[in-house]
């Protein structure tokens, strides 16, 4: 009996040290990261004046999660893939066929640009998406700062489900908060993102 009880105490550390860290949630976003999914943001070659790169946009990007508070890799995931999908992989920060005051890397309507540049104690403007448009973590934060302030369409029930990965949440993201039905392609982004298992 003794013997097993040392024997069983001396294995206890080991033990503890075999067992895995709980999760302390999603990293921070790399270029790489981006890339995997989106190749064709490492460069700008060949494309508009308005791209800019995974380099440059992932900084940006994992600003505006601390300072909207996206934390989970879910939520996360989403609001790349609205980045990705309106910017054309980050080539426009206004639409192509331009729509007066739409703009920003998820090409926001005027209304909500008004709304974000009022938060951010910017005057407006006749041009107000130009003049978010001039620095990277005001155009890139844009789509954060849409699901985190507008709690009506974006509630966090459905936060909680894209937290979980489920579907059905991020299709509630696209068709409730986004307010669009382009579910396809912007979700095969989003389950893209999510085959990364992590940044």
């Amino acid at each position: 009996m003794k013997t097993f009880m040392i024997n069983t105490l001396l294995t206890l550390p080991l033990l503890a040290v075999a067992l895995p860290a709980p999760s302390a949630g999603p990293g921070e976003i790399t270029a790489e990261d981006i890339i995997k999914v989106a190749p064709a943001t490492a460069s700008c070659a060949g494309r508009g004046p308005q791209c800019v790169t995974a380099y440059q946009a992932a900084p940006a990007i994992a600003n505006s999660f601390q300072k909207y508070g996206i934390v989970s890799f879910g939520s996360q995931a989403a609001v790349v893939s609205t980045i990705l999908y309106e910017s054309s992989n980050f080539e426009y920060d206004s639409p192509v066929d331009p729509v007066a005051g739409k703009g920003t890397r998820n090409m926001q309507s005027a209304q909500f640009n008004e709304q974000y540049a009022s938060t951010l104690g910017l005057t407006s403007t006749d041009d107000t998406v130009a003049v978010l448009n001039q620095d990277l973590d005001t155009s890139f934060g844009s789509a954060a700062w849409y699901l985190s302030s507008q709690s009506t369409v974006c509630p966090m029930s459905m936060r909680n489900e894209m937290h979980a990965l489920n579907p059905a949440g991020y299709e509630s993201y696209v068709s409730d908060c986004l307010q669009t039905g382009e579910l396809a392609d912007r979700e095969q982004i989003w389950n893209s993102l999510l085959a990364l298992k992590q940044w």
